[in-house]
């Protein structure tokens, strides 16, 4: 199937798997949407032994398609990207320290208060230290 954006006779049909939605990734390396056309695909497997949710799947598929489309500019991209980043690391700090979401509710904002002034003190140190060593 075809719409007034994709080619009639496309040059070259890229296959992207689930793992592989980067856009920075080189499974889109020289894709050009004019004459190229592209297939995401889930593994079967991969659906089934992965636990996942109906809201993730369509979460994941509004995200591929709001990337892909242009409708955020490559800036408010990268700031997604690096909020990922962020979340991402928290995420694995959180597992590798065996946090208990329940629980840190039930304490309250203090300690995640806390967490952060020492980080941005870590940073602001850090930082200090690198301008004055003239790095």
């Amino acid at each position: 199937m075809t719409d007034a954006r994709s080619p009639a006779r496309p040059r070259h049909l890229v296959l992207v798997l689930g793992d592989q939605l980067d856009a920075e990734g080189a499974a889109l390396d020289g894709f050009d949407p004019t004459q190229d056309l592209v297939w995401m695909a889930e593994v079967a497997e991969e659906s089934t032994h992965i636990r996942s949710s109906k809201q993730r799947i369509v979460l994941f598929l509004a995200a591929s398609a709001v990337t892909s489309t242009g409708v955020l500019s490559t800036h408010v991209l990268s700031g997604v990207k690096n909020a990922e980043t962020i979340l991402l690391g928290m995420g694995l700090v959180g597992l590798g320290s065996n946090v208990d979401l329940r629980k840190l509710r039930a304490v309250g904002g203090r300690p995640l208060g806390l967490a952060l002034g020492s980080w941005a003190l870590v940073a602001v140190v850090s930082l200090g230290a690198v301008k004055l060593s003239g790095l």
